[in-house]
């Protein structure tokens, strides 16, 4: 009988603990974890519920980043006396880096009293860190140095670009590693082109790998100190009556320039000004001008042009040899081009004849026709000492034409016809006409001189 008693008051005290006790025990394993950025960690929370009831459990995450947290169900239900396991996956990304801590608070749905909380601890890393970053002056170009390290085996692309104070790219180079870890040094120079200006420039050196999804830079400043460096070629081409003087200027350094050609060249001779002066002298038989170029940028030419002439001294024979060019062009053309005559012969009262003579010294003749015109005061006779030609009777006169076809080189022709005059002191006879086409196609006309019967 007293054992039973006593068991009896055991199982009234085992009850009564459990009425009064924890309803709700929550735990997370593992409390703290490492994860890589951009890659998934899990961790396992244990909900067990302690009551003679069921539990119908909400989970709720507090902290930052919350968009990292793929929660498990909202919802858990747990028979009483009894735990339920649930997995929090959360997936870093994003540049923020170091140890973050969450808060998971797990309560009944209808006890507000029935609930516990537990914490974890996530400490994200990255696969790829820049520890240093320098940039210094190097010659023409800059010097930069990059220190790092990688995580993981991965093959990288370093990018360093020049950018200008204006936020202007100037120069790009690249630079490709392969199969990197650990920790890791690389210095380049990155060449500055001839035509940057002096003044303040940024290195902004860039990763990308294939294991790198977000932006990994780093930027460091130097100072492209002033140089000044103009230069000028000359070159000079030659002919019988002058030469033709090209200066090319050009800013080799960094800094805008302004620059002043001089040349000298002697006072009996002409300078021709293709770029003008701004302003010449002379002196001890010399004549100086000088050019006053624009501002050069850094990289730009400019160019004088002027002429040194020696007309002068060919002046006299340059006369002479225009007179006999002249002359012999006039002679040229005299003897060389086609010509047509007219003559009058009195042949008895009232009565003449009409001679055209067409000489071709040289040219071929095509499609020649020659047309003379007798006017009213006289009749043409029907009866020819030649060729025939056409009559073309008008109110004012008789029109003769000839069709001779073409003449060559040498070839001379003889046309003949009479009048009668009904006049007694004769008839003036206009001019004679030869018309043709020349070698080149043109039409041309000659005139004879004119006859009186």
């Amino acid at each position: 009988m007293l054992k039973i008693t006593l068991l009896a008051a055991f199982l009234v005290l085992v009850l009564a603990m459990s009425a009064y006790g924890q309803p709700v025990d929550v735990q997370i394993d593992p409390r703290e974890n490492d994860v890589m950025v951009n890659s998934p960690v899990e961790y396992t929370l244990t909900i067990k519920n302690n009551q003679n009831k069921w539990l119908e459990a909400i989970i709720a995450v507090y902290g930052v980043h919350l968009e990292w947290v793929t929660p498990p169900d909202f919802l858990v239900v747990v028979a009483p006396n009894s735990a339920e396991e649930r997995k929090l996956t959360f997936y870093p990304t994003g540049r923020d880096r170091g140890a973050f801590t969450y808060n998971i608070v797990v309560g009944d749905r209808v006890d507000e009293n029935a609930k516990d909380s537990d914490t974890l601890r996530l400490f994200v890393k990255d696969p790829f860190e820049i520890r240093k970053f320098s940039v210094e002056k190097s010659g023409p170009g800059a010097l930069a140095k990059l220190d790092f390290r990688s995580l993981e085996v991965q093959n990288l692309n370093i990018i360093f670009e020049a950018i200008d104070a204006s936020g202007n790219k100037v120069a790009v180079l690249n630079t490709e590693l392969k199969d990197v870890i650990g920790e890791r040094a690389v210095s380049e120079i990155v060449p500055m082109p001839e035509t940057a200006w002096a003044g303040e420039y940024t290195i902004k050196a860039s990763v990308k790998g294939h294991k790198i999804l977000y932006d990994i830079s780093d930027s460091a400043g130097f100072t492209l100190e002033p140089v000044r460096n103009v230069v000028e070629s000359e070159k000079r081409t030659s002919s019988v009556f002058y030469d033709t003087v090209t200066v090319t200027v050009t800013n080799l350094g960094n800094v805008e320039s302004q620059y002043t050609v001089e040349r000298a060249v002697p006072s009996d001779l002409v300078t021709g000004f293709v770029t003008n002066p701004s302003g010449c002298s002379d002196a001890a038989g010399s004549k100086t001008c000088r050019y006053a170029l624009a501002a050069l940028q850094p990289g730009q030419s400019a160019e004088v042009v002027y002429r040194v002439e020696y007309w002068p001294k060919f002046a006299p024979i340059a006369a002479i040899a225009i007179i006999v060019l002249v002359v012999a062009a006039g002679s040229y053309v005299r003897y060389t081009r086609p010509v047509i005559r007219k003559r009058v012969v009195s042949k008895g009262s009232y009565t003449y004849s009409v001679i055209l003579e067409i000489r071709n010294p040289v040219k071929q003749l095509k499609d020649v026709f020659i047309s003379d015109f007798v006017p009213q005061t006289a009749v043409v006779e029907e009866e020819f000492e030649s060729a025939k030609p056409h009559l073309n009777a008008t109110q004012t006169g008789t029109e003769l034409v000839w069709k001779l076809g073409d003449l060559t080189s040498s070839d001379h022709r003889i046309l003949a016809y009479r009048i009668k005059s009904a006049l007694i002191g004769g008839t003036r006879m206009p001019r004679a006409q030869l018309r043709y086409i020349d070698a080149k196609g043109t039409e041309k006309r000659l005139y004879s001189n004119e006859g009186e019967a």
